[in-house]
């Protein structure tokens, strides 16, 4: 087991991630660190939005996931209990001293997406509009971008195009009868 798998090992997920589900031999662990506002910004969040509107369930079409940019863009339009956890970790950030605001939050891997945050969504975001230095490290797991093993996986595993194919397997298969 890797120092970067073990890390990964102690953090929670709110997330339903199906280790169990990678392929034996598929799964890599890296530690990355982020320590510049672009960056920051670029990862992607557990909420989902459409044009109109935020925290959308995964079940709506037109929803997908947000980075940590638009959740700060678009903080106003969450729930007041939702905002209001946001600006208690802004708050506490911006209380302690010079210090950069460190810490550790597990991730999963996109390839050339970026990343996806399976927890600390709130402490992230946080980070990014307290405006102050951080240093953020991500506990990544590097597997299959695949919604058998994370639901959430299926904005990036080429869902659409899957059902593409379904489509038109059915339709010509009903032209066919």
């Amino acid at each position: 087991m890797s120092d970067a798998q073990e890390v990964f090992d102690g953090l929670s997920t709110n997330m339903r991630l199906h280790r169990d589900r990678i392929p034996e031999g598929a799964a890599r662990y890296s530690l990355e660190t982020i320590d510049d506002r672009q960056a920051l910004d670029a990862l992607f969040t557990c909420y989902r939005g459409t044009p109109t509107q935020v925290e959308c369930s995964m079940k709506n079409p037109f929803a997908f996931p947000m980075r940590i940019s638009e959740v700060r863009q678009r903080l106003g339009e969450f729930e007041p209990a939702n905002r209001a956890a946001f600006e208690r970790y802004v708050a506490a950030f911006n209380a302690v001293g010079d210090e950069p605001i460190e810490m550790v939050i597990p991730a999963y891997a996109l390839g050339k997406e970026g990343f996806l945050l399976l927890d600390g969504n709130h402490r992230a975001t946080a980070a990014a509009i307290a405006g102050r230095p951080f240093r953020l490290t991500l506990a990544t797991l590097n597997g299959p971008v695949d919604r058998r093993i994370l639901k959430d996986l299926k904005f990036w595993d080429g869902g659409l195009k899957r059902f593409g194919r379904r489509l038109r397997r059915t339709l010509g298969a009903g032209a066919a009868s």
